[in-house]
């Protein structure tokens, strides 16, 4: 059985995060606090101190990969898990580039059970996927490749940064290792984000 987390819910929606805080805290775990937006998650952060955050994919304001790694950066124990009604590539890049430990898909049908799979992984420092296990395989196999072809669509930098993101470094490592600032490995980010993302053809198989 899991031990008892603290949780943040980040969701735009609220009839979503009732539904989530009602799982989990049958599942006796204590929810405590929410958002709605990524540019509310770091300071709900600080006054709250999670054990996980549930962050949802597709928040209205964006940004969400990036809040991702910027918590992860700064509380380097908090696990993060992404919750999304994304298509299964969308979902499993977004775990990738994120650095999150696991992802939950909104299916209504097992979702309680996918949630409390995740939740347990991450319990024990694991990875866990809810929904999409075959995709994310599918899409880490793809970037590995990426990330160690010198002809494909990136740059030998952005292969540099893309490596390090999967080998699960976080914004100041890859800044140390790459002898970038944090604000050029943003940019590199950003830069993968839009080859690699739906409207990219990078991750494409």
């Amino acid at each position: 059985m899991t031990p008892p987390l603290r949780v943040l819910l980040v969701d735009d929606h609220a009839a979503v995060r009732a539904a989530l805080r009602r799982i989990l805290e049958q599942a006796g775990h204590l929810v405590c606090g929410e958002g709605g937006a990524c540019s509310e998650v770091l300071e709900l952060c600080a006054g709250t101190r999670p054990d996980v955050v549930l962050l949802d994919l597709r928040l209205l304001d964006g940004a969400c990969i990036q809040t991702a790694r910027a918590l992860r950066a700064r509380w380097p124990a908090l696990r993060l898990v992404l919750v999304t009604a994304a298509t299964d590539d969308e979902a499993a890049l977004a775990l990738a580039l994120s650095g999150a430990a696991g992802l939950v898909l909104k299916q209504p049908a097992g979702l309680a059970a996918a949630l409390a799979g995740v939740l347990a992984a991450t319990a024990d420092a694991g990875v866990r996927t809810g929904g999409a296990p075959a995709a994310v395989s599918a899409i880490g196999g793809r970037l590995s490749d990426l990330a160690a072809d010198p002809h494909g669509p990136l740059t030998p930098l952005e292969r540099q940064v893309l490596g390090h993101v999967l080998a699960g470094h976080t914004d100041g490592q890859i800044a140390t290792a790459a002898h970038l600032s944090r604000e050029a490995v943003a940019d590199v980010l950003r830069r993968l984000l839009a080859v690699l993302g739906p409207s990219g053809q990078g991750a494409a198989a």
